[in-house]
């Protein structure tokens, strides 16, 4: 009897920390990525969601997210970054030649400029339907270093 009530102690106290985490409580589990690339370009996807990065300032960033914008309608919209942090280089759409209505890319290009932390934030969305079409979201902590 004591190793069930302690067993269901224990997974309510798992399950207790898991909740505050999620909901910002409780500190960030997720380690800081530090990035000491030999190419200067970080390179993201849609698994990067949610995690934390440390670059060199001139550090050049590159998001490459899925979508399907041409049969859907939904795109990537980035949310404007931190200007004395972020410089924004570029979008393009990457759509390989494939039967219509295939999927692609959406790749987002930035370089960090300035020291300090931020986030790079975007959503996917149909713009003329407005904030209710969000489907999905992506964001990325950086902690920026002179």
């Amino acid at each position: 009897m004591k190793r069930v009530v302690a067993a269901v102690l224990v997974a309510a106290i798992a399950i207790y920390g898991v909740w505050r985490i999620s909901r910002g409580a409780g500190g960030d589990v997720r380690a800081i990525q530090t990035i000491e690339s030999k190419s200067q370009v970080l390179k993201l996807t849609n698994q990067d969601n949610g995690a934390s990065f440390s670059v060199p300032k001139g550090e050049e960033i590159e998001l490459r997210l899925a979508e399907n914008a041409g049969s859907t309608g939904y795109s990537w919209e980035l949310a404007p970054p931190d200007a004395n942090l972020f410089d924004f280089v570029g979008k393009e759409s990457v759509y390989p030649q494939r039967p219509v209505g295939s999927g692609g890319e959406a790749v987002f290009r930035f370089r960090a400029v300035g020291a300090g932390a931020g986030d790079l934030a975007l959503k996917m969305w149909r713009p003329w339907e407005g904030d209710a079409s969000v489907k999905n979201r992506f964001s990325a902590h950086f902690e920026i270093r002179p």
